[in-house]
């Protein structure tokens, strides 16, 4: 049997959420966050939230039937919900790029990006909850408060970083 032939199983979730801690806590960036670095979370959490809005919109919460798996496209409502769980991995890769090297900065920084981390893992959390509870009202709702509170954490992160960088 040629090495091609072999099928090779699919990772656990387990290692790639692994992987990432380990990013997470060994990571070290000493050198400032430059203004377009800084921006990058708040840009990627405002197109994360009109995907939501959409999807919403479009009543393809559920079309992924399951959390956080979803078969890949099906059809077009599939298609939506994947690409917002698919943009959630974007989001969190932008979020980790500032957090890393502002926790490592201190002070306002480290407060904020640890904040904003939190904040993050919540709405996450609350993300599978809605899907898992079939799009239950009060927990769509909450849902977005969480949202509007990592947009506005990374968005004083972001402040902060630029008018640092001004000096």
């Amino acid at each position: 049997m040629y090495a091609s032939e072999r099928k090779r199983s699919p990772k656990p979730l387990s290692s790639e959420i692994g992987f990432m801690l380990r990013l997470f806590l060994v990571a070290r960036d000493p050198s400032p966050v430059s203004p377009l670095r800084a921006l990058l979370p708040v840009a990627s959490i405002v197109t994360m939230n009109s995907i939501g809005s959409y999807v919403s919109a479009r009543g393809a919460g559920l079309a992924c039937p399951d959390w956080p798996l979803c078969p890949f496209p099906g059809n077009e409502l599939v298609l939506l919900e994947f690409t917002h769980r698919v943009f959630a991995i974007v989001v969190l890769l932008a979020v980790i790029a500032v957090t890393v090297p502002s926790i490592s900065a201190g002070g306002v920084k480290r407060k904020l990006a640890v904040l904003g981390l939190a904040l993050l893992l919540v709405q996450i959390g609350m993300g599978g909850a809605v899907i898992l509870t079939a799009l239950r009202a009060e927990l769509v709702a909450v849902h977005m408060a969480p949202a509007s509170s990592v947009l506005a954490t990374y968005s004083m992160l972001a402040a902060v970083h630029i008018w640092e960088g001004r000096s």
